[in-house]
């Protein structure tokens, strides 16, 4: 398609409509890939009735406008209920992604299927959604399948899966230990494989971590120990991959969830608090565009970890 621009679209449109449109239209100056959106825009107001013509878009068609970052992708996201997981699927259904959405426990059924409806409602995109255990291999599987069935592909895959737990090492027990490696290493092992044999050509895989793999401190060894075999799988999957994929992974900061105020008490908080540059805990709005970023513009870029944290560790290189 010939490369489309906000100034030619809204001339070729006519001054009739120019107001309806030159706003909608601005964001897509000399654009090429956005250009078939814009002349779909374009197309169905000259075709509305002629006492129509000036009403402002609707919001069906501002949502084709700014929904193009992700078109034609599909997305799997795990732990997509709630939290980060949940945040990313709706940024990530507003750039136009088809997401499958995983939960782990029938508890959580009715509202992962209910945000599944509504983004698939408000943004037009595809959606399915999928309960499973990750820490067994059919259930990694059946994940994947279900992306390609729903989707014909599956592009971007991104794993929230995770248990915390803060316990001086000598008291954690056995079952302590064999459950925060059953949940975050071996759920994340079969998780990599699959995603390795089943992802599109040139893929994109975002594993979650922890800012404590750079951090001193006491009560999380177990923690500790089991995301920092995630790091290691997921650089080593960068290597070994055949298929052009990046995988890297994010450790956030200590964040505003109650994932950390289970394990913390209101000290701690505050001073990691005072760890950060900007004085706060990290939100979930903070590591979402850094997801987005990876998986689209930061293809260059594989075998990472980034410590998204405003300053609360600072590894050595």
């Amino acid at each position: 398609m010939a490369r489309v621009c906000s100034g030619a679209a809204i001339s070729a449109a006519g001054p009739h409509i120019k107001g309806a449109i030159e706003t909608a239209a601005s964001g897509f100056p000399d654009c090429s890939i956005h250009g078939s959106v814009v002349l779909l825009f374009i197309d169905q107001l000259i075709n509305q009735p002629s006492n129509q013509a000036t009403k402002q878009p609707s919001n069906q068609l501002l949502t084709q406008l700014t929904t193009t970052m992700f078109s034609g992708k599909a997305t799997i996201i795990t732990g997509a209920n709630k939290n980060l997981g949940k945040q990313t699927a709706v940024a990530f259904a507003k750039e136009g992604s088809d997401l499958l959405l995983h939960y782990h426990s029938s508890s959580s059924a009715a509202e992962t299927k209910k945000l599944a409806e509504d983004l698939a409602k408000e943004y037009g995109v595809k959606t399915a959604t999928y309960q499973g255990d990750l820490s067994t291999e059919d259930a990694n599987s059946a994940l994947f399948d279900l992306g390609i069935k729903s989707f014909g592909k599956v592009d971007y895959a991104i794993n929230n899966v995770g248990m915390v737990l803060r316990k001086n090492l000598v008291d954690i027990s056995l079952d302590e230990y064999n459950k925060m490696f059953s949940v975050n290493v071996t759920a994340s092992f079969l998780f990599l494989k699959e995603a390795e044999k089943k992802l599109a050509e040139d893929g994109s895989v975002v594993m979650l971590t922890t800012s404590l793999l750079g951090a001193y401190t006491d009560g999380y060894s177990v923690y500790q120990a089991a995301k920092s075999a995630v790091y290691w799988m997921t650089k080593t999957a960068s290597k070994e991959t055949k298929k052009k994929i990046t995988y890297n992974c994010i450790s956030p900061g200590p964040m505003d969830t109650p994932f950390l105020y289970g394990q913390e008490n209101d000290q701690r908080i505050a001073f990691f608090k005072t760890q950060a540059v900007n004085g706060r805990l990290t939100e979930v709005e903070d590591i979402v565009p850094i997801i987005k970023f990876i998986v689209k513009d930061g293809k260059w870029m594989t075998g990472q970890n980034l410590y998204a944290n405003n300053g609360f560790t600072a590894p050595s290189a």
